[in-house]
């Protein structure tokens, strides 16, 4: 309504560019996908599997864990576009950046990890009041993840530069099958 219609344009892509797009998308977006169900699945897992305390206490924990692991996401989606240029014109500079990236990442997540591990405790207080103090022993056994969700996140823009995005998907969904399974077997028995 403000612009007029002689400002609309329409999108002039042909197939070929949509199915170029499709193939690097899709198996990103599935990685993305699993990733999100991926605490959904164990949080429904966990009511049906236990009781519903310790379904709070877990869901309490896996939040706090959640925000946690967004900070890696975040940091590296920058350096994508130095990977893709990297991956396509200097492969011993995509060498570099991958091993500093990983070195860098790998360091952010064992300290992110001993923050969240030893301040569990005061972070799931402040969040949900005293009554789920006792979430803190589960958001500390969380927080040992945090490392290889550092280091895997380092390696998710080589893969998307280099054009093995299936990869990412292919990991993901192994990982939410081992989850799937390690859940049957430790939530009815350690809660």
């Amino acid at each position: 309504l403000l612009l007029g219609r002689h400002h609309l344009v329409r999108p002039r892509w042909q197939s070929e560019q949509l199915r170029a797009l499709t193939v690097v998308g899709l198996p990103v977006a599935l990685a993305g996908f699993i990733a999100v169900i991926y605490y959904r699945v164990l949080t429904v897992m966990t009511s049906l599997l236990s009781d519903e305390y310790q379904t709070g206490l877990f869901v309490t924990a896996s939040r706090v864990f959640e925000m946690a692991y967004a900070v890696p996401i975040l940091l590296v989606t920058v350096v994508l576009p130095v990977m893709t240029v990297a991956a396509r014109d200097d492969r011993p500079r995509l060498r570099y950046v991958t091993q500093r990236m990983t070195e860098a990442m790998a360091l952010a997540g064992v300290g992110v990890a001993l923050i969240v591990a030893g301040a569990a405790e005061p972070i799931v207080v402040l969040l949900g009041r005293e009554e789920y103090r006792p979430a803190a022993p589960a958001l500390q056994i969380l927080a040992i993840a945090l490392v290889s969700l550092f280091v895997g996140a380092s390696w998710s823009p080589v893969l998307i530069a280099t054009g093995n995005q299936r990869f990412l998907a292919v990991a993901s969904a192994i990982g939410l099958a081992v989850v799937v399974v390690l859940g049957f077997v430790f939530i009815p028995t350690l809660e």
